[in-house]
């Protein structure tokens, strides 16, 4: 079990992962594929609020509170941004590479695992909204 703390200091453990349709992904601001993926969720995240993002990386807050204001999605009620200073959510879901993606439906079945340039549309479309 992993245990980080997001950008409003809560601390956020694999228990209060949110329930539903949600994408767990580890970044890196200084990644040009993380940088251009979020242009791209800052585009369409209102079309999607029913899509939960944890946002993990090892990067301190403050760079991280900088890089979601940057997209303007700091204020996201959907986005939550965590620091891992140990890389525990990495080593646990056994992440592969920067930018990672793991999409989970409601009934928290693994419908998604990605890596690298990839458009959120994609990871997206994963979702069975029936």
């Amino acid at each position: 079990a992993f245990s980080v703390q997001d950008i409003s200091g809560k601390t956020v453990t694999q228990n209060d992962l949110p329930k539903g349709n949600k994408i767990l992904v580890y970044f890196n601001p200084d990644c040009e594929y993380c940088r251009a993926e979020m242009e791209e969720l800052s585009r369409i995240n209102e079309k999607y609020k029913d899509v939960q993002w944890i946002m993990f990386t090892d990067k301190p807050l403050n760079e991280i509170r900088k890089f979601a204001e940057q997209y303007h999605l700091d204020k996201a009620e959907n986005i939550q941004w965590c620091n891992d200073p140990k890389s525990e959510v990495y080593l646990q879901f056994a992440m592969t590479g920067i930018p990672y993606f793991l999409g989970y439906n409601s009934e928290n079945k693994l419908v998604n695992r990605s890596t690298g340039a990839i458009k959120i549309e994609k990871v997206l479309a994963d979702f069975d909204e029936k």
